[in-house]
């Protein structure tokens, strides 16, 4: 049985997903990997997506600051046969899950594809799937040979977990604010005078119909624009709309 990562190493990884974890910035992540590629002790930690009709990959993540050429990583890894099991779904009966650590087994062919991009050490995780998407995970050496420790391996794959949740709440971030631009969009070509409200009754969103009918301002009081005597009817009305009768 292996060991486990240490405390340490576990502990620092939690602190930096912590803080990752308040962020939504490509930036942020591709410096995260360079951090995590420090606790690893190697050159370069990447995150590739996989495509689910070609089963190839393309690069989405890189060590902050790292240079390779990445048209050809992704080249070597695609044309590779010792890597295509790494891309399929795992299934604990198969060659499938195993960790990719040993250059010294690929054929000529594979080998020469790495040299040009003086990788002389690699590793890579099976397939790691989150909500449909489907994520290649890995590290390089580009000089001297290294031979992967247990803790390295286990220190990715809990990184791997983590990145992948980044990477979906990062998705449903885009999705959502597309979805908020539509609505807004729509709020404003509608010719009727409409708004929205906070929940402290405040308008927050308007366009240019109830701009010019009620001459309103953002962050104004809703029950500006109706007499006194009809506030707690407007609020009886806003509470009986919140509440869904």
């Amino acid at each position: 049985m292996s060991n486990p990562p240490t405390n340490q190493n576990v502990s620092l990884l939690v602190t930096l997903f912590n803080k990752l974890s308040q962020v939504q910035s490509k930036h942020h992540l591709n410096d995260a990997l360079k951090q995590i590629a420090k606790l690893i002790s190697c050159e370069c930690i990447f995150v590739f997506c996989i495509s689910k009709a070609t089963k190839q990959v393309r690069l989405r993540h890189l060590s902050l600051g790292y240079s390779i050429d990445v048209p050809k990583l992704e080249h070597a890894l695609n044309h590779s046969n010792s890597f295509h099991h790494l891309f399929m779904k795992q299934n604990s009966k198969c060659v499938g899950d195993r960790v990719f650590t040993d250059v010294a087994t690929l054929s000529v062919e594979e080998k020469s594809l790495l040299e040009v991009l003086n990788i002389t050490s690699l590793l890579l995780l099976p397939m790691v799937t989150f909500q449909g998407q489907r994520y290649l995970f890995g590290a390089i050496n580009q000089v001297g040979q290294q031979e992967w420790q247990q803790e390295s391996i286990q220190l990715l794959e809990l990184s791997a977990s983590f990145i992948s949740i980044w990477e979906e709440r990062d998705r449903l971030s885009h999705e959502y604010k597309k979805a908020e631009n539509y609505s807004h969009e729509l709020l404003y070509r509608l010719p009727l005078a409409c708004a929205q409200v906070s929940g402290k009754n405040k308008l927050t969103l308007y366009n240019h119909a109830a701009e010019e009918l009620l001459k309103i301002k953002e962050w104004q009081p809703l029950v500006s624009l109706v007499r006194a005597d009809d506030t707690g009817i407007l609020l009886d009305t806003l509470g009986l709309v919140r509440g869904g009768c």
